[in-house]
């Protein structure tokens, strides 16, 4: 039997959402929830993964070289850096806090994602950006 057309690649659209995660009564500081999306085009269907509750405000920043997105949270002096990179067939998202005080800590995997075989990426960021 011959081999059938190749497999259509699934197309994925994937973003960095930052959600008000109301104010730390106990110190009055602000907080922002984390979230990666994505959206698959074959179904519509979105995942959400959480990255985790940073205090502080956060927002888009430019990505490094080999970063797909970025973004910053930062608060009274410290705070967390987040970049999401294709590896392969996967997604990763990397975190990393600092300081103004002290050393940045290491960089740390927060979340590794299994893509689809030769998934095609669209980055949803914000215009200011490119």
């Amino acid at each position: 039997m011959a081999p059938g057309p190749p497999a259509r690649p699934e197309r994925l659209a994937v973003a960095l959402r930052f959600e008000d995660a109301g104010v730390d009564a106990a110190t009055d500081t602000p907080r922002t929830r984390v979230v990666l999306a994505l959206v698959r085009e074959s179904d519509g269907r979105t995942e959400t993964h959480a990255l985790g509750v940073i205090d502080g405000a956060c927002n888009y920043v430019a990505p490094t070289a080999d970063a797909l997105l970025a973004g910053s949270c930062w608060w009274a002096g410290s705070g967390a850096n987040y970049d999401v990179v294709r590896r392969d067939r996967a997604l990763v998202v990397r975190r990393i806090y600092e300081d103004e005080q002290s050393e940045a800590l290491p960089l740390e995997t927060v979340l590794r994602l299994e893509l689809p075989e030769n998934a095609q990426l669209q980055v949803i960021a914000p215009d200011t950006l490119h």
